[in-house]
């Protein structure tokens, strides 16, 4: 028997929304905190080229994961309505 709690899919939801905010605003700092330690670097030097290729694909990859953990939120967000749907129906053919 399956028992659909609500709240606990609530939670889960709220949870990925809040991991994908999270993750977007300590990256986002810290890239910002890199870029003003750095910003005194000859952009035309291998090192900083790097650093900025670096910066790039951190950016991207963070983009992904919030991405995924945005749509784990609203795949939850689903199931939950789904949940209330077949909760709804169930009640009308118990009257």
């Amino acid at each position: 028997m399956l028992i659909f709690r609500d709240a606990e899919a609530m939670w889960i939801q709220d949870g990925l929304q809040q991991a994908a905010i999270g993750l977007e605003e300590a990256v986002d700092a810290t890239r910002e905190e890199v870029a003003g330690r750095l910003g005194m670097w000859v952009l035309e030097s291998v090192s900083r080229q790097a650093q900025l290729g670096f910066d790039e694909r951190l950016r991207a990859r963070v983009q992904e994961m919030t991405a995924v953990l945005r749509a784990g939120a609203q795949a939850m967000a689903e199931v939950r309505e789904i949940a209330q749907h077949t909760e709804e129906r169930n009640v009308a053919l118990m009257d």
